[in-house]
């Protein structure tokens, strides 16, 4: 029997040729417990947030040209802040295209841990999944257990199962800058849909749980059993 983390990899499975029903959900989970806000400060400014290594894949060069393009817009400029949180081999040239192009509302706060990581997530309302290429995005669950809204990438796999677009947040095009600048001016035009989609979130993601997997694996072992 195949255990599948969620909808692509049960998709993948198949497309070498597995018959469905050896295939066995245990969902790809972190401890929303961990992650869980009951109430969202009151929104003053949009925070907004990118929680990842800092390498190409991961995508944060087209946040950060999303954010150039919006900033031409003085109110977006002044009434949002982009916390970018990670390391990695391209931070150095990030940081220099934030200073080159003057973007005040983005800062880089280096990596965090588990521990420290949960208090942005409480405070921010959006997180951004840029990535190029993601199997799944964690960082996704994390985010929704913390009632944030979300944009993803349409190459992550997490955006398949957990992002309903207009409930949640919204999938924009891979590697396409300009089309989450679209996605985020959405969101950030429309301060009650933010929190909406915050609690939407934390809906969804209470679906995705511990006791989900364990109800997955018994069934693949009960299947094993037989044979």
């Amino acid at each position: 029997c195949y255990l599948s983390i969620g909808s692509e990899n049960a998709k993948a499975y198949k497309t070498y040729g597995i018959n469905k029903k050896k295939i066995y959900q245990v969902p790809y989970v972190v401890d929303n417990n961990f992650f869980f806000i009951k109430k969202k400060n009151k929104i003053k400014k949009l925070k907004i947030l990118f929680t990842g290594k800092l390498i190409y894949r991961k995508g944060c060069d087209i946040l950060l040209n999303s954010v150039n393009l919006l900033n031409k817009n003085s109110n977006f400029k002044k009434n949002t802040e982009i916390l970018i949180i990670g390391d990695g081999v391209l931070k150095n040239k990030l940081i220099q295209f934030k200073k080159k192009n003057n973007l005040t509302n983005v800062k880089f706060l280096g990596f965090k841990n588990q521990n420290s990581i949960k208090r942005y997530y409480k405070k921010s309302n959006l997180l951004i999944i840029p990535s190029r290429k993601d199997n799944w995005g964690l960082a996704m669950n994390e985010a929704m257990a913390a009632k944030n809204a979300i944009i993803s990438s349409n190459s992550v796999g997490a955006a398949r199962d957990l992002l309903r677009n207009n409930y949640n947040g919204y999938t924009f095009k891979n590697d396409d800058y300009k089309n989450l600048a679209k996605k985020i001016y959405k969101i950030y035009n429309n301060k009650k849909k933010i929190a909406k989609f915050g609690d939407n979130s934390s809906k969804i993601i209470s679906n995705w749980t511990f006791d989900e997997c364990y109800i997955g694996l018994n069934k693949a072992i009960k299947f094993a059993l037989k044979k």
